[in-house]
Parts: C-alpha cells; sequence; structure tokens
C-alpha cells in the first residue's frame, strides 16, 4: 500500500466518522451536542469544525456544561 492509498483509506475514515457524527446529534441542543462530541472524545477544535462554530465558541459551551454539573 502507498502514500497515496492511505490517504484515501483515511478521507474515506473520516468521512465516515462525520456521518456517524451526524446522526449522533441530529436535532439535539447546542449544549447537548457539544457534550456528546466531547464525551465521545473529541477536542473542541474538531467539535467546532463538526458543528460549524469557533473553537472559542465550543470552549465557552464545554465551560458552562461543567459549571452546570457542579451545581
Amino acid at each position: 500500500m502507498d502514500v497515496s492509498d492511505s490517504r484515501v483509506i483515511i478521507e474515506k475514515l473520516n468521512l465516515l466518522v462525520r456521518l456517524k457524527v451526524a446522526e449522533m446529534i441530529h436535532g439535539r441542543p447546542f449544549l447537548e451536542q457539544v457534550a456528546l462530541l466531547s464525551n465521545a472524545g473529541m477536542q473542541p477544535k474538531d467539535i467546532a469544525e463538526v458543528l460549524n462554530k469557533t473553537a472559542n465558541n465550543v470552549s465557552v459551551a464545554l465551560n458552562s456544561i461543567k459549571k452546570k454539573k457542579k451545581k
């Protein structure tokens, strides 16, 4: 397997992950989407990309979620 084959496989895997994520979060409120994706191990930068938001927006949402858990 050469490098171009590896790239094609990685691109297809990324597409499958994005499709599954879209299915998982569809119709849910923003904070719940962020929480689900964070709990799945995604970083704020990656969550922002999936949700078409800024990383700062996602970080603020994560802080809000953490504050709600403490109450």
